[in-house]
C-alpha cells in the first residue's frame, strides 16, 4: 500500500507541474564531445524530458525518465540550483523498478555522497523527487546510475550552482 501512496504522490505532482509555466521547449541542440562547461538542456525527445518552474517559485522541477534514450555523445550535466532550490524528479515511464545510486565525482571534500537533503531511497522505486540540494554542495558533480533487473545503466551526472 505504502509504494502505490507514493506512486500517486508522484503521479499528481507530475500532473501539477504539466499544468504549471513550463519553460522554453525547444529541443536541445547535438553537443560536442568532451564539452563540459554547459549545463543540458531538456528534450522531448530524449530522457531529460521536462523542465518546469513550480508556480509562484524560482525553483524549477527536472524530470527524468529513466526508460527514455539516452543521447549518442557525451553530454551535459543536469545542473541545479541551491539559491532557486532547483530539484529533480526521477520516474520510469514503463513503469519498471529502479534503484536509484548516487555518488560524489569531484568538488571537495564537503559534498558528501549525494547533494539532497534526504537520502535517496535504498530500494527499488517507480519514481523520485530529490528535494532541493544543501547550500554546501555548490560546486559539487554527482554520477547517477540505475540498477533495474540485473542491469546497471548511467544518467547524466549533476552539477550544484549557486
Amino acid at each position: 500500500m505504502r509504494i502505490w501512496a507514493g506512486v500517486v504522490t508522484l503521479l499528481l505532482l507530475f500532473c501539477a507541474l504539466l499544468m504549471a509555466e513550463t519553460s522554453e521547449q525547444t529541443p536541445a541542440a547535438a553537443k560536442p564531445q568532451g564539452k563540459t562547461e554547459d549545463c543540458a538542456s531538456f528534450n522531448r525527445k530524449s530522457a531529460y524530458d521536462l523542465v518546469a518552474r513550480l508556480p509562484h517559485t524560482r525553483a524549477k522541477v527536472n524530470f527524468y525518465d529513466v526508460d527514455g534514450p539516452e543521447p549518442p555523445y557525451a553530454h551535459d550535466p543536469v545542473c541545479l540550483s541551491v539559491k532557486s532550490e532547483d530539484t529533480l524528479a526521477w520516474y520510469s515511464s514503463q513503469r519498471k523498478p529502479f534503484k536509484l545510486k548516487l555518488s560524489h565525482m569531484s568538488g571537495g571534500n564537503h559534498c558528501g555522497s549525494h547533494p539532497f537533503a534526504m537520502d535517496p531511497p535504498s530500494t527499488n522505486v517507480l519514481g523520485h523527487y530529490s528535494g532541493p540540494a544543501r547550500p554546501e554542495t555548490v560546486g559539487c558533480i554527482y554520477a547517477v546510475k540505475f540498477e533495474r533487473a540485473g542491469k546497471k545503466e548511467a544518467d547524466p551526472h549533476i552539477r550544484i550552482g549557486p
